[in-house]
């Protein structure tokens, strides 16, 4: 297969056409990398959350007695967790009454995480002072 040599003066033209698309392309790949920086940099952890997890294991329980999930597994696969920390979110719901209610009245970033659920797992109230919840209990 033979090919026509390229004229001299359509040769210059096409190396002017090559030299601007790479300059365009260089310009291009630059932009890109500085917006996919300021795009792809992880956000502040000024995110603080606005209510306990409490909330959480609330809404996964009426979830689960109305059929909506059948397990503490489906629940886990939804949100993205592991069935052991649903579980352990779940378990608030084994605090007493009046501590369920104090958990639920709080809106406050710092007394969320003063108490957390990892602070409240475990804990028996009938066996330990209640150090944690400001709330005494009401003798009914």
């Amino acid at each position: 297969m033979f090919v026509d040599p390229i004229p001299e003066h359509n040769l210059e033209r096409l190396k002017e056409i090559i030299k601007k698309a790479i300059l365009r392309r260089q310009t291009i790949l630059k932009k890109k990398n500085t917006t996919s920086q300021v795009q792809t940099r992880p956000p502040a952890k000024i995110n603080k959350p606005h209510q306990h997890v409490i909330h959480k294991a609330i809404l996964w329980k009426k979830l689960l007695e109305n059929g909506i999930f059948k397990s503490k597994s489906d629940i886990a696969k939804k949100e993205g967790i592991t069935r052991a920390r649903v579980t352990q979110i779940m378990n608030l719901l084994k605090l007493p009454p009046h501590w369920r209610y104090f958990l639920k009245q709080i809106d406050d970033s710092e007394k969320i995480r003063k108490y957390s659920e990892k602070r409240l797992r475990g804990y028996d109230p009938d066996k330990y002072p209640c150090k944690l919840c400001p709330i005494k209990k009401v003798q009914l």
